[in-house]
């Protein structure tokens, strides 16, 4: 039996009710609730937009192109600062946001659906790959195994990683005993950079009551993925290797080569930037 049932999985239930092994969950929820709804400009702006939360105001925005001349906003904001899910408030939410060229851009465009509102976001990872932890002929992937906050777009890659990493196991050893944790164990290590990324973004907004907490090594990780962060923003050394990290295209390690520790670490640690750039780098 594999568990594809996604966010909302019920097998630890009904393991439980069985007698079966609960797998150990780990959880880091930041709290975040989003809300996204589609405009139509009369002009584009012709760039995307991404507003980071700050510790003097805990909300952020995107701005981006989709289909058919349409552009998708996207709200987000922690405890207390969710976003709004009447139209007629979001615009007053955005101005919260003291970033003037996208509030001005917004008052020209054309709503073209409502805002919809999203509050479960936990980054949430059920431990069947330990020893022991899964009955055998039961696998669980993709989010009935690891889930993310959905803001990070990992989900369906991680699905899709989760569908390779079993396709090998299959092809390397065939139905055997003992294949569920061989494959389980595989599906593991196919989230595994999708869920340091999220959880070392998320760690600083999550609350103690709901968030399993960091070890020593997590900590670290935390602390280097803060400075990282921000030295993304402005240095396209390590903005090239977040990117490629944070899109699945690379593994973990690619934070850590030479080139991006060092500016990481030993460079002053980077604010962001005062204004949007509105013209395209060389």
């Amino acid at each position: 039996m594999i568990d594809a049932s996604g966010r909302g999985s019920r097998a630890p239930k009904w393991l439980a009710e069985l007698g079966a092994p609960v797998p150990r969950e780990e959880i880091v929820d930041a709290g975040i609730g989003y809300c996204t709804q589609m405009f139509r400009p009369a002009e584009p702006l012709d760039m995307v937009m991404v507003i980071q939360p700050r510790p003097d105001c805990p909300r952020g925005a995107a701005w981006s192109p989709v289909e058919g001349g349409n552009w998708l906003l996207t709200l987000s904001g922690v405890r207390g600062q969710h976003p709004p899910t009447e139209g007629s408030e979001v615009l007053g939410f955005v101005k919260s946001l003291n970033e003037p060229t996208l509030y001005e851009h917004l008052r020209t465009c054309e709503p073209v659906s409502p805002p919809y509102g999203f509050r479960d976001t936990s980054n949430r990872r059920r431990h069947y790959d330990a020893p022991g932890a899964l009955p055998e002929g039961f696998l669980a992937v993709s989010d009935a195994a690891c889930t993310f906050n959905p803001i990070y777009g990992q989900g369906m890659a991680v699905a899709a990683l989760s569908g390779l990493a079993l396709r090998r196991c299959l092809a390397e050893s065939g139905l055997r005993p003992g294949f569920a944790a061989t494959a389980q164990r595989a599906v593991a290590r196919a989230s595994d950079t999708a869920w340091l990324t999220a959880v070392g973004a998320d760690r600083p907004y999550a609350a103690d009551a709901d968030t399993t907490p960091p070890g020593a090594a997590e900590r670290l990780r935390s602390w280097y993925f803060g400075r990282l962060a921000d030295r993304a923003a402005i240095d396209p050394v390590v903005g090239a290797a977040f990117r490629d990290v944070t899109y699945l295209a690379a593994g973990p390690s690619r934070l850590l080569s030479p080139g991006v520790a060092l500016r990481t670490v030993l460079l002053p640690r980077a604010g962001g930037l005062a204004d949007p750039p509105l013209r395209v780098e060389s």
